[in-house]
């Protein structure tokens, strides 16, 4: 036991623990995540793609190879952090409780990562992702409304992409939660458990619809609507000949159809093909965020009172 609590208290097993989590959520981040087994098969040689659907790697945060180091890695801390902290006790005013307090956010941190994965697989119908176009409006997992206001794509001087912005409104039982917030990258916005990500932003080709009372929609590849016998969703676009083909299912089962201007989909009339700007929106689901925060609060506090320490030891 004395052994294995030795072993587990290691340094060397930190380090180690540490440059995996940091090496694989490099990989991580530049594997795009979440996506059909097809795609990956498409940008990687076959044996590869195997590997990486076999182990997990395509929703990394929520596999085994990350959660397995990650609850050794709070193991690690959590009993360097007992043991240190008992030995502080001891120590009289000389103690120093600022690392004490730096490890607790830290372990608090890792809770929140490792809870906030577990609660988004327990959760698959609270994850998405949406294009809208300008006033194209979309129902959040809680219920709430979120509508697309404006959108902008700032440029730099030679053309390259410089920020996305859509700016929205969401709202709930038809009152105003929201009535202005620009959604930027790396600028979500966070309602409680949801956060809505700027992922993507372009024009795209979408099938132009007029609903009741001259209402418009677009509809884009991959993007479905209620029909009449059932759920119609988009699969291709002919920008040359005006057509669209989609595939509807519905309790007489699944179906190809053409569809060309005039053609009606339950309540809304095909009016032709044309060219859209899209906003790319992604929804996650985390509950532990809060935990994240104050877990970085922790860690902002326990480095201050380590530094004022040292400091005051300094000027001594």
């Amino acid at each position: 036991m004395h052994v294995a609590l030795k072993a587990l208290k290691s340094m060397r097993l930190a380090l180690v623990l540490i440059a995996y989590i940091a090496v694989t959520g490099i990989l991580a981040s530049l594997l795009p995540q979440g996506r059909e087994s097809s795609f990956y098969y498409s940008i990687m040689p076959a044996p590869l793609a195997r590997l990486v659907l076999f182990s997990g790697f395509d929703d990394f945060y929520g596999s085994l190879p990350f959660l397995i180091p990650a609850l050794l890695f709070f193991a690690n801390l959590a009993a360097c952090s007992a043991d240190r902290f008992s030995r502080e006790l001891k120590k009289g005013k000389a103690r120093r409780h600022g690392p004490d307090i730096i490890h607790l956010g830290l372990i608090l941190l890792l809770l929140g990562a490792v809870f906030g994965q577990v609660a988004r697989q327990t959760h698959p119908s609270w994850q998405g992702f949406a294009r809208l176009g300008n006033g194209d409006a979309a129902r959040l997992p809680d219920g709430r409304l979120l509508v697309i206001k404006s959108l902008q794509n700032l440029k730099y001087p030679d053309g390259r992409d410089k920020d996305w912005i859509s700016t929205v409104e969401v709202s709930e039982a038809g009152k105003t939660l929201i009535s202005s917030y620009e959604i930027r990258v790396n600028h979500p916005l966070r309602m409680g458990s949801l956060s809505i990500f700027q992922a993507a932003f372009g024009s795209e080709r979408v099938l132009e619809l007029t609903g009741p009372a001259g209402s418009a929609r677009n509809l884009a590849v991959g993007e479905y609507i209620d029909a009449a016998d059932g759920r119609l969703t988009l699969t291709s676009i002919d920008p040359e000949g005006g057509t669209a083909i989609a595939s509807e299912e519905g309790a007489g089962g699944s179906k190809t159809i053409s569809l060309v201007a005039g053609s009606e989909i339950g309540s809304f009339t095909v009016e032709g093909v044309g060219e859209a700007e899209l906003s790319g929106l992604r929804v996650t689901y985390n509950p532990f965020y809060p935990v994240i925060l104050a877990a970085f609060a922790i860690v902002g506090v326990g480095v201050f009172i380590t530094f004022a320490r040292k400091l005051g030891e300094l000027e001594a």
